[in-house]
């Protein structure tokens, strides 16, 4: 299977599940000519109108490394933002990891 469409799937389901709880929705896009990657961490943003609040989420496949939390982690926003990383793991769907 090719891991960017798997990649690409698995952060539409993300965006689907955020637009489900009410959120407005950005992805990342990436092509030749331009790069659009929220803070080099995020594959997905979303602004929570219920808590009025950015929702910022990292999407992985199965596993996440220690690095990548930490750098999430490390990452200075302003507190009305969240920092979350999504894995999904096959056959078992979402671990949400709030950092």
């Amino acid at each position: 299977m090719n891991t960017v469409e798997k990649g690409r799937r698995h952060e539409k389901q993300c965006e689907d599940d955020l637009k489900a709880e009410g959120c407005i929705t950005w992805r990342t896009f990436r092509n030749q000519y331009h790069d659009l990657d929220f803070f080099g961490l995020f594959d997905v943003a979303g602004l929570d109108l219920a808590r009025t609040g950015f929702r910022f989420i990292q999407v992985k496949s199965n596993r996440v490394d220690k690095k990548t939390i930490e750098r999430i982690k490390a990452f200075k926003m302003p507190s009305n933002c969240s920092k979350e990383v999504w894995v999904w793991k096959d056959r078992a769907g979402w671990t949400k990891i709030y950092c």
